[in-house]
């Protein structure tokens, strides 16, 4: 890792009203259990989420980014994707924050 002081680039903020974070919880075996979770305040609340269901599997926490080209994510924390699990835009289990944490 490099470390530079001061903004080394030209860029825009983006703003999105309801960003969505991809969380998978991946155990010894290797099952992976994804979560979206759609409304968060931000990315703390949705790590203070995954930790409370953590249950010593490793956390992964994806940003989810839709543009014209279609959906990309982009790694926050944990592993990044492997060969065998490519993330998807959908994942059987969709919850607002609000529900995962009432009923999650």
């Amino acid at each position: 890792m490099r470390a530079e002081s001061g903004r080394t680039a030209h860029y825009t903020w983006v703003l999105v009203d309801e960003p969505v974070y991809c969380v998978e919880f991946t155990d010894s075996t290797g099952q992976i259990e994804p979560w979206r979770l759609v409304g968060a305040a931000d990315v703390e609340q949705v790590m203070d989420w995954a930790r409370a269901r953590q249950r010593g599997r490793e956390i992964a926490v994806s940003a989810e980014v839709q543009d014209s080209h279609g959906v990309a994510y982009l790694r926050l924390v944990g592993p990044g994707p492997r060969a065998n699990r490519l993330p998807r835009p959908a994942p059987a289990r969709r919850a607002s924050l609000a529900q995962a944490v009432t009923h999650g």
